[in-house]
């Protein structure tokens, strides 16, 4: 197998590129989300329970998981740019044609070829990266991809909470489709070419990779750490909308869609994880970031409304920080087919949030919303846990890099 070497950057490179990522981010990322603050609107119109509406969400999540592998494998034979470009695209077609459904099984189904679409820039942003820049700068890199996908988040779902209210779910998939179309054109005009990449296109190199990347215990434990850093955010924002939509709360679509603010204070904060990561190391960072969460889910608990929205507040910033460090974690301990690298964490971050949507609409269908908080605190002791142990014996990879 080809080990790459670590290239370097021009300063104008760097700044062009933490920007092209940041859009990718939010481009993709408001369609992965779009229902979640119109949930118990889709209940109502289809008539569905909390969980099936859910599956709007698991079946995307569950497409991405299993998609991120295989775009792995295709990335790292075809390049990253067209890929990119092309899953703009692509990905338009199903979000319009979601906007035609005219039962759940269809938006679920739409919304699954969703998901098989978008590791075309999941994945490969984080290879592209890995590939341009050195070592010491990955983590400012992916955390201006994060707080793109941050801003991605909050807009897809605030757009689709107003346009639900104000006219209707179905013209909220129209116009996010435009906004792909749109998003495409940009990128294939401001992405600047990859340098460095070195195709992989032997089916004998790809499995030795996987085997390699499966046999080595600092990407094992990431993908374990990912898998419990989305469960407990996807289970967190897709079902705290229920509990907000009922007595003594009481809120709307659009108003469900304006709680989604508390993503912009993860936007402020994860550019500045890079720092923190490389000062602290990726555990500490990791570590500090899941007990901020926690604290926040634990303020959800409590009767008052803007006591919740700070637990929000403190529960999706701390996911953010732990999502930069594993991401940074990856990258800077692939040293080789780095879009199956990236693939293989994306299977098991996407797939603890397919698998929240169940598990967390289960705890919270039986036992209400203290029962789904404390399954998400427990998913968090358990990636704090698998990060201190594994991680801190393994070595940080990025604050040594920086040191």
């Amino acid at each position: 197998m080809t080990v790459l070497t670590r290239p370097t950057a021009t300063t104008e490179t760097r700044l062009a590129s933490r920007f092209i990522l940041g859009f990718l981010g939010t481009c993709v990322f408001m369609c992965v989300y779009s229902t979640q603050s119109i949930l118990p609107e889709l209940s109502r119109d289809f008539h569905a329970s909390a969980v099936a509406t859910g599956a709007t969400i698991g079946a995307t999540t569950l497409a991405m998981a299993l998609m991120s592998p295989i775009m792995g494998l295709i990335a790292d034979a075809v390049g990253r740019k067209r890929v990119l470009i092309a899953t703009l695209i692509l990905l338009a077609i199903p979000t319009l044609l979601a906007g035609f459904s005219g039962s759940l099984q269809e938006l679920v189904f739409w919304r699954f070829l969703q998901g098989l679409i978008i590791p075309g820039i999941t994945v490969v942003s984080m290879a592209y990266v890995s590939e341009e820049f050195p070592k010491d700068r990955i983590s400012y890199m992916l955390a201006a991809y994060v707080s793109g996908s941050v801003l991605g988040g909050f807009l897809g779902r605030l757009v689709s909470g107003i346009i639900t209210e104000h006219y209707s779910w179905q013209t909220a998939f129209y116009v996010l489709g435009g906004l792909n179309l749109l998003g495409a054109l940009l990128c294939q005009w401001m992405l600047p070419q990859s340098r460095n990449f070195i195709p992989q296109r032997k089916l004998g190199d790809a499995l030795q990779s996987i085997k390699g990347h499966l046999s080595n215990p600092k990407l094992v434990t990431a993908n374990t750490v990912g898998f419990f850093t989305l469960f407990s955010l996807t289970g967190l924002f897709t079902y705290v909308n229920y509990h907000l939509s009922d007595a003594p709360y009481n809120l709307g679509p659009a108003t469900l869609g304006f709680l989604f603010t508390v993503y912009l204070i993860g936007m402020v904060i994860t550019p500045l994880s890079g720092k923190w990561i490389a000062k602290l190391g990726n555990s500490k960072a990791l570590i500090l970031a899941m007990c901020a969460s926690s604290l926040g889910m634990l303020l959800t608990l409590t009767p008052s409304l803007y006591t919740i929205l700070l637990g929000l507040v403190l529960a999706s910033s701390g996911v953010f920080v732990a999502q930069a460090a594993a991401t940074s974690y990856v990258a800077a301990n692939a040293t080789y087919a780095r879009s199956l690298a990236s693939g293989l964490y994306n299977l098991c971050y996407y797939g603890g949030g397919a698998f929240s949507t169940l598990l967390v609409g289960f705890m919270f269908t039986h036992f209400g919303w203290t029962g789904a908080v404390l399954t998400l605190m427990g998913s968090q002791v358990v990636a704090a846990g698998v990060a201190n142990f594994g991680w801190r014996r393994s070595g940080s990879g990025l604050s040594s890099a920086a040191a």
